[in-house]
Formats: structure tokens, sequence, C-alpha cells
């Protein structure tokens, strides 16, 4: 593809409404700690591709997984000291927000596996994050 971070979107079979499961310009410790995430932000997007497995099934129930093994506690990491007395960070692209969340949303890598009707489950996305 063109190098942009991976997006992921499900769309609802019976409302037809897009769910963004995954952005890698938002999503991820990189995103939101590193200067990759900086970067990112300004990449454009390229191709759009609708999945469809090796049984040509295009319907799927959906596994996400995140994995967190960044030590945000740890005051050897320092991100204590950029937690402001409201308890928000600034991010290193100027975005603030609740220390609480970066946490949550700063994993270090991501998985999503789906399902299809045959009970076959496929990895579609493994990112390393951090």
């Amino acid at each position: 593809m063109n190098g942009s971070p991976v997006v992921v979107v499900a769309v609802d079979m019976e409302t037809q409404e897009e769910i963004l499961l995954f952005d890698g310009r938002q999503h991820g410790h990189e995103a939101l700690f590193g200067e990759a995430g900086v970067d990112a932000q300004r990449l454009g997007r390229g191709m759009w591709a609708f999945y469809q497995d090796q049984e040509g099934e295009d319907t799927f129930s959906v596994i996400l997984s995140a994995y967190y093994q960044i030590a945000y506690e740890d005051e050897e990491e320092g991100y204590l000291d950029e937690v402001d007395s409201q308890g928000d960070i600034t991010l290193p692209n100027g975005r603030r927000m609740p220390f609480a969340e970066a946490q949550r949303n700063g994993f270090d890598c991501f998985q999503i596996a789906v399902t299809n009707r045959l009970g076959r489950t496929t990895e579609i996305v493994s990112e390393e994050l951090a």
C-alpha cells in the first residue's frame, strides 16, 4: 500500500453502520506518544479493500485483542510527570486527553481476528504499536 497506518472498519450488515475497529493514526502507544504518530497524522489514505476469506465469506463475527505491557505508572518512564492537575496529558502532536484514556488507547499490540459462519477463525490484523 502507500505506507499509511492501517485503518480497519466493519460494516454492520443490518444497519449498514460503519464501525471503526482500529486506526493506526490514533490507536496504540506509538500513535499517541511517539513522533511517528505525529508524522502518521499527515499521511493520506490509500486503497480500501473489502475482506473476503478463503471460503469466499464476507460476513464475520469480530474478535478484538489489545495487549498492554507499558508501565505508564512507572515513575522512570516519566509519563506521570506530564499529567496536569486535571489528570490530562498533552501528547507529542499537541492533542490533550485524560491520562486514563491515553493509557487505555496506548496499547502496544493490537490484533483483529474474524470468524466466518462456518466457524473458521482468521487473524486479519496484528500490529506492534510500541
